[in-house]
């Protein structure tokens, strides 16, 4: 990798101290395998400790203002001394110093070989390929060059890699099924800070009071009739399981056909070509299911 020096870096100097900038028929390839032309090259005078260099620089949007390249290490004997935050140029020791709070990113690869149905959304596994800490939340995002070769979507999530394993959320849309092959890079873990989270049912004290809000609860109307169904055989102490059961988690049944579940990750399209649209005259409703429809009716009225 060659020295890369950050484009916006040299709007600082006027135009008379800017260097003459030649054009560069190059790309630069960044962690996520995405890649962006570079904005040309020019010469430099680079100071590193008390010594001076002349070199050419490559430049680009990046988030630094400078990346000392290889070339440069290499050609100047320069050792990188990592344990100690040190570097060896010609002989000379120098201290590196952190000036910004430390970024952690890296990159998420597919686990297994898969195949993805059409019109389907799974969960498939990823692991980082890139050093990252275990115990730091992050955020998975897909990779742009994933998504520009490939016709799935890759849902933004927030995670936690303790076990070593991403969890990642996909979509096919097409109607017919695509293959994920394993190590193929999908998307990418930034780092993120999380407040302290406190989850509903654990924040009640003292542990006591939340048995006896249990018991003294109520079963919610649109479970009284699941409730009844499922006891008619139970005990007393069996009984009072299904209800505290039914009480804790009310809030995941359905109370009526208009709060059904939906989710937002995808959109359809039914393409009906070039068929014309189908007409038909009213029917009168049959005699069995007209109460149904009255029902109705009365709840949009």
């Amino acid at each position: 990798m060659q020295t890369i020096l950050k484009s916006s870096f040299l709007d600082k100097f006027s135009e008379t101290e800017k260097p003459k900038i030649l054009p560069e028929n190059a790309n630069l390839l960044g962690i996520t395998g995405d890649t962006a032309p570079f904005k040309g090259k020019t010469k430099i005078k680079l100071e590193i400790g008390s010594q001076t260099f002349e070199i050419w620089v490559l430049l680009a949007e990046i988030r630094n203002d400078f990346i000392l390249g290889r070339d440069f290490i290499l050609s100047q004997n320069c050792d990188l001394l990592f344990s100690k935050h040190m570097i060896n140029l010609n002989g000379e020791r120098l201290y590196c110093y952190s000036t910004e709070r430390e970024v952690h990113m890296c990159r998420i690869a597919i686990t297994d070989d898969i195949e993805v149905p059409p019109d389907t959304e799974m969960i498939i596994t990823g692991r980082t390929i890139d050093p990252y800490p275990k115990d730091k939340p992050g955020v998975v995002e897909a990779s742009q060059n994933f998504m520009e070769n490939h016709d799935i979507l890759v849902a933004r999530a927030l995670v936690e890699p303790k076990l070593g394993l991403i969890p990642i959320r996909i979509a096919n849309l097409e109607n017919t099924p695509i293959r994920l092959y394993k190590n193929t890079i999908i998307a990418t873990l930034e780092g993120t800070e999380l407040p302290e989270i406190i989850p509903t049912n654990l924040a009640e004290t003292p542990s006591t009071s939340k048995s006896t809000n249990k018991s003294s609860q109520e079963i919610p109307d649109h479970l009284k009739e699941c409730y009844e169904r499922s006891t008619k055989d139970l005990t007393e102490e069996e009984k009072k399981e299904v209800k505290d059961l039914l009480c804790e988690f009310q809030d995941i049944f359905s109370k009526s056909d208009d709060d059904i579940g939906h989710t937002d990750l995808v959109e359809y399209t039914i393409d009906t070509g070039d068929n014309k649209p189908v007409r038909t005259p009213p029917y009168r409703i049959p005699l069995a299911k007209r109460e149904m429809a009255e029902k109705e009716k009365k709840k949009t009225s």
